[in-house]
């Protein structure tokens, strides 16, 4: 049981260090404000997010994706599921080609 739970901190500290794949994002501030960055890539220092509604490109360099997520500008909503996934990743190819 107690193992059980420390696997579940971990989890969700550790998923919210650093983006995976499907996972989805919530702005609670700044500039994009009401938009949801779903995570794309890691380019050398930057992590590639689709936003949504946009539909466009957020590059944001890692070290200020870590402090977004440790002052709550950003929030962990969730993983989406395949299809919804699917057609994100179908979009974000497309602004990159």
């Amino acid at each position: 049981m107690i193992q059980k739970i420390l696997s579940t901190v971990s989890n969700l500290l550790s998923n919210g260090i650093e983006p995976k794949p499907r996972m989805i994002y919530a702005v609670n501030g700044g500039d994009y404000l009401g938009e949801f960055f779903v995570f794309m890539a890691a380019q050398g220092n930057e992590y590639h997010f689709l936003s949504l509604p946009k539909m466009s490109l957020r590059k944001v360099p890692k070290d200020k994706f870590v402090s977004a997520i440790d002052s709550k500008v950003l929030e962990l909503v969730e993983k989406l599921p395949a299809d919804t996934y699917k057609v994100c990743r179908s979009q974000y190819e497309n602004i990159i080609n």
